[in-house]
């Protein structure tokens, strides 16, 4: 959090999390934020959940943890898991927000449709174990994006903590990807049905 390119101040901690501005959110074209968390779970649990190579995973991704997406689709798989590298993956997705990248060859919806496009560059999650911690990652998710269009300050640190709480969501996946993986009685407990 020191040392590099993006000077981080923290905004907000609470139950857990903790919200850091990277920019000067209203004052600059760039809202740049990050969330971190520390959570039970494992490098394979995390690398699980993003497995979204196809539209059904991910579909199932986005709506399990960005509930303010309206529509996705993976528009093109340029390298694929390997069996050296089967947690690498590199794609080109598309998402629309409920409050949205300008592509040359697609035209501005805000007069068809009312959507303002933003640019989300330089974003992503990383998972880190914690030193010293045995079954614990911290959790990192940066938001660098740039939101075009008039969106007041008290708007943007709305939607901005909004986004960020959604680092937790990965820890209540791990506790129920857990609890369904527990057999909850043993085949010689079954009842029989009659």
């Amino acid at each position: 959090m020191t040392g590099g390119p993006i000077e981080w101040t923290l905004n907000t901690e609470s139950n857990g999390l903790q919200i850091y501005w990277g920019s000067d959110i209203g004052n600059t074209d760039l809202t740049v934020f990050m969330s971190v968390a520390e959570i039970e779970g494992s490098l394979d649990e995390a690398a699980a959940l993003h497995v979204a190579d196809t539209p059904e995973t991910y579909h199932a991704y986005i709506s399990r943890y960005n509930k303010d997406v309206i529509d996705c689709a993976v528009l093109k798989t340029l390298a694929p898991p390997t069996a050296e590298h089967p947690h690498n993956y590199i794609g080109l997705k598309w998402l629309t927000l409920e409050t949205p990248m300008a592509l040359p060859w697609v035209p501005e919806l805000r007069q068809s449709m009312g959507i303002v496009r933003a640019t989300y560059e330089n974003s992503g999650v990383v998972f880190q174990q914690v030193v010293g911690k045995p079954g614990y990652l911290r959790v990192a998710q940066l938001w660098n994006t740039n939101l075009r269009g008039f969106i007041p300050t008290w708007i943007q640190r709305i939607g901005i903590k909004r986004r960020a709480r959604s680092v937790l969501a990965y820890d209540a996946y791990f506790r129920a990807i857990r609890l369904a993986n527990e057999p909850l009685l043993d085949v010689h407990e079954l009842v029989p049905p009659s």
